[in-house]
C-alpha cells in the first residue's frame, strides 16, 4: 500500500516548493508571500456564497450511509502513475522544432489533470461521508474549499505554459540542443504541479484512513 503523504508542518506544500524553486531557475519571481494567516487569506478569497456554504457544512449533519469499501490509495496511486505516463510521453513533441509544441503539451497535461482528479476527490468525498457525521463535515468542507478556491488555482496555473514558451525561447537562443532541457523542465514542472493539485486528495485519505481505523 502507499506511503501516507503528510505535508511539513509550517511549510510550504512540496508542490508548491518545487514550482517556486523552478520559477526561480526560470528567472521568474512568483508572487511574494502574504503576511496574512491561513484564516485570514480563506476569509479574503471567499465570497459571500463561499461563506454561506461554509456556514452550511459546519452545520452538525445526520450520519450517511455507510458506503461499499473501496481502496483510496490504491487509485491515487494509479491515477499518479498513469498521469506520469502521459507527461513523459515524449513521442507527442519527438524532435519538435517548434516550442509550441512544448507548449501544447504542457497545456494538454494541465487539463488532463483537472479532469482526472475532480472525479477521485469526488469519490474520496463519498467515502469519508459513511464514516459519521464528523467525517461528513469534514467532507463538505472540502467542498467548500474546492469551489471556493478552483477559479484562483486556475488562472495561477494557467499562467504557467506561457511561462514555458519564454523559458524555450531563452534555451533556444542559448542551446543548440534546446529540446533536451526543456524536455527535462517541463517534466518537472508538471509533476510539481501534479504534487500540488493532489495535496487537497492526500488529506482527504488521511482523513479516511483514520475514520476507517476507528470504524467497526
Amino acid at each position: 500500500m502507499g506511503q501516507s503523504r503528510v505535508r511539513p508542518p509550517g511549510g510550504l506544500a512540496p508542490g508548491a516548493s518545487a514550482l517556486q524553486g523552478l520559477l526561480a531557475r526560470w528567472g521568474l519571481k512568483p508572487g511574494a508571500a502574504s503576511a496574512m494567516g491561513i484564516a485570514e487569506r480563506l476569509a479574503a478569497w471567499m465570497d459571500w456564497r463561499d461563506a454561506i456554504a461554509l456556514a452550511q457544512a459546519l452545520q452538525p449533519g445526520a450520519a450517511q450511509p455507510t458506503l461499499l469499501r473501496w481502496d483510496g490509495a490504491a487509485a491515487l496511486e494509479r491515477l499518479q502513475r498513469e498521469l506520469h505516463l502521459s507527461f513523459a510521453d515524449r513521442a507527442l513533441v519527438h524532435d519538435a522544432a517548434d516550442p509550441a509544441s512544448y507548449r501544447l503539451h504542457h497545456a494538454n497535461q494541465q487539463r488532463l489533470m483537472a479532469a482526472r482528479i475532480a472525479p477521485l476527490r469526488e469519490r474520496l468525498r463519498q467515502q469519508l461521508q459513511g464514516f459519521g457525521p464528523q467525517a461528513a463535515q469534514l467532507a463538505a468542507l472540502d467542498a467548500v474549499f474546492e469551489q471556493a478556491f478552483a477559479a484562483r488555482e486556475q488562472q495561477a496555473l494557467a499562467a504557467l505554459p506561457s511561462m514555458l514558451a519564454r523559458r524555450a525561447a531563452l534555451l533556444r537562443a542559448q542551446e543548440i540542443d534546446w529540446q533536451t532541457p526543456l524536455w527535462t523542465e517541463l517534466q518537472q514542472a508538471l509533476n510539481a504541479e501534479l504534487e500540488l493539485r493532489l495535496q487537497a486528495l492526500w488529506g482527504l485519505l488521511e482523513a479516511l484512513q483514520a475514520h476507517s481505523k476507528d470504524a467497526p
